[in-house]
């Protein structure tokens, strides 16, 4: 539909669209404002939690973001505290299989856990990226 300039990644603007061939009009709204506008939309991207809060089913979206894509929850501390024994107790009852339930269930199946392995930042340590917010995403068990 549009194609965007070279390397612009994930924080791409209108501004940064190379080719709309279709002559789309992009209108800028605050992620809050989505649910409310998709009737005067032709489509949008609306965030899970601001879908969920106005009440849209997101198992009946167009597109749903894969497994693959960059939206995790991330845990991060400064380096000083990565081994800081409240911090990754308060991780290991995250990672517990009561939350993973509890997530399952409140969200439908719409966000999963994916537990994912450590990664680092250079301000700090991070304890683990977690969970896929996401529309649906599918990791193996």
């Amino acid at each position: 539909m549009i194609k965007l300039k070279p390397g612009v990644g994930i924080k791409a603007t209108v501004a940064d669209i190379a080719d709309n061939p279709k002559h789309l009009k992009i209108v800028e709204l605050d992620a809050a404002q989505l649910p409310r506008s998709l009737n005067d939309l032709d489509f949008s991207a609306v965030n899970l939690n601001y879908a969920l809060s106005a009440g849209l089913d997101p198992k009946k979206t167009l597109f749903l973001e894969g497994a693959d894509a960059n939206w995790n929850l991330v845990f991060a501390v400064r380096a000083k505290n990565k081994d800081n024994p409240p911090l990754k107790r308060f991780v290991e009852i995250y990672r517990s299989p009561e939350v993973k339930e509890f997530i399952l269930k409140r969200f439908n199946g719409t966000i999963l856990t994916t537990w994912c392995a450590t990664r680092g930042f250079s301000r700090g340590a991070v304890l683990q990226a977690d969970f896929a917010p996401h529309f649906n995403c599918r990791v193996p068990a």
